[in-house]
């Protein structure tokens, strides 16, 4: 069954390490990658957001800044797609 456009995705941007492999799907392939994606999915909204709290990787993780996030944000409107930010 298609959504029709009916469905949110939420995306966790954020970087750091866990158990010693980097971590960082912000870097330029991760996100034309997951432009891709969104774009062929074809939502009707997308929440952009990063780590808000600890984590069990503790200082590990890294918030991604909200300047990036919000380039980010900038994509997906070139793509004709609606966003918002989750700023918890």
């Amino acid at each position: 069954m298609p959504f029709n456009g009916r469905v949110i995705i939420q995306t966790l941007f954020l970087r750091g390490t866990h158990k010693g492999k980097v971590i960082d799907n912000t870097t330029a392939v991760e996100i034309v990658a997951w432009l891709r994606a969104i774009e062929k999915i074809n939502p009707s909204e997308v929440m952009i957001y990063t780590i808000s709290r600890d984590t069990p990787e503790g200082a590990k993780l890294k918030k991604v800044p909200l300047a990036e996030l919000k380039k980010i944000a900038a994509l997906v409107d070139s793509i004709g797609i609606k966003h918002r930010f989750r700023l918890d």
